[in-house]
């Protein structure tokens, strides 16, 4: 009989904790996934990964098909990747990051330790990469053990597979509110089916799903589309930014070409007819977090050069002017920026070099690139600062 009452009692105070799983039954469970990947070196999956960007009232879908391959000693990503979609395929063999194009047979690639961003980091694509496995972090586990958050648990179904639901409410932390992680665990393998994210930033949602599939484990060291002898039918191309300090380096793009038209005008601008010193061009968009911590600085480079023969542009890459104009304008109207908007089609030019958001370039009277940041740098206006003050 006691036994029995034992056994009520520990029912009873599992549905107390306004769950389908005590605690303890979850930490269980957060051992469990996080044991069975740490037993496997490598993982192939496929995804389809829908997002709502800040200030976007689409949702973007992305469906690709990763191998990732661990490798602790990695200072990047912690492995290698390779993920491959309809038309492209991204890959990181640890020493060079490759963007391949299907229809054009074309590898475009760049040095991993001198240009990390390109491509995958500060993009999208970043995204359809199980960091976790590749870190073998326990977030789970972290988030159970941490009083400041909220964390519930329900019975669910994901392609009528049964799942455990695992839903984390995490502290505001402003700008950031409201943020919510949900995580769908398939009973029967502990793999992870379906995981959401969402937030709050300046009155928009950023949301994130993404459903995986065909989950297979293994202990692979390699990945053969990665390695060249694979991919010797494709026409090689370095994109020659070893270096962005040395102007000999920088990619060879012809910017006096380069137009667009002005926010809130019907003003076409073309470079060159702009007859500065110097030209700062920063391409971002309204749903990219780095590209917003990184506008601050712009704005300051902005203002302080502004009388010493320096001209600074945002520049956004837009595919629908009505949708894009509208975004940019309720952006601006919480993000102080004392520079111009280009509004530039990014049907217009697809040469335009920029493979990773932000992105800022430098262009000298002649239109010349000289310099280019790639990513969010905390000392962006020290270091651009120093960069002109050289040369003016």
């Amino acid at each position: 009989m006691k036994m029995y009452i034992s056994i009520i009692l520990s029912f009873f105070f599992c549905l107390l904790s306004a769950s389908s799983f005590c605690q303890k039954a979850l930490e269980d469970m957060a051992e469990k996934i996080h044991k069975e990947r740490s037993m496997h070196t490598s993982i192939h999956y496929s995804i389809n990964y829908n997002v709502k960007p800040f200030t976007y009232e689409d949702t973007l879908n992305y469906k690709a098909d990763v191998e990732l391959v661990r490798v602790p000693e990695d200072t990047l990503f912690k492995g290698l990747i390779y993920i491959e979609m309809d038309t492209v395929w991204y890959g990181y063999n640890l020493v060079k990051i490759f963007y391949g194009n299907k229809h054009t047979n074309t590898i475009i690639y760049d040095s991993a330790s001198l240009h990390p961003e390109i491509f995958i980091k500060s993009t999208t694509i970043n995204d359809l990469v199980d960091e976790s496995f590749l870190n073998l972090s326990n977030g789970l586990k972290q988030a159970l053990n941490d009083s400041t958050m909220q964390v519930s648990s329900n019975d669910t179904l994901i392609d009528n597979i049964p799942c455990i639901g695992i839903k984390v409410h995490f502290p505001d932390t402003e700008p950031l509110t409201d943020k919510y992680y949900f995580a769908a665990v398939e009973k029967a393998t502990y793999a992870i089916k379906r995981k959401t994210y969402s937030v709050m930033f300046q009155g928009n949602e950023q949301y994130q799903e993404w459903n995986y599939s065909n989950i297979k484990y293994g202990n692979e060291i390699r990945i053969p589309q990665l390695e060249i002898v694979n991919v010797s039918d494709y026409l090689m191309k370095h994109l020659n930014i070893e270096n962005k300090h040395d102007e000999n380096d920088l990619i060879n793009y012809n910017f006096s070409t380069f137009k667009g038209t002005l926010l809130n005008t019907n003003e076409e601008i073309h470079m060159n007819d702009i007859r500065v010193d110097f030209v700062i061009l920063d391409f971002w968009y309204t749903a990219c977090y780095p590209c917003i911590k990184s506008i601050p600085a712009v704005d300051s480079l902005a203002l302080a050069f502004k009388d010493r023969n320096v001209r600074v542009y945002g520049v956004n890459m837009i595919d629908d002017p009505e949708k894009s104009k509208a975004r940019i304008e309720k952006f601006l109207s919480k993000n102080k920026m004392s520079y111009e908007t280009i509004m530039v089609d990014n049907q217009a030019d697809k040469n335009i070099p920029v493979h990773a958001y932000p992105t800022l370039f430098i262009l000298d009277k002649d239109y010349k690139l000289i310099h280019q940041e790639v990513g969010f740098n905390s000392n962006l206006y020290q270091e651009i600062s120093a960069f002109l003050n050289e040369r003016l």
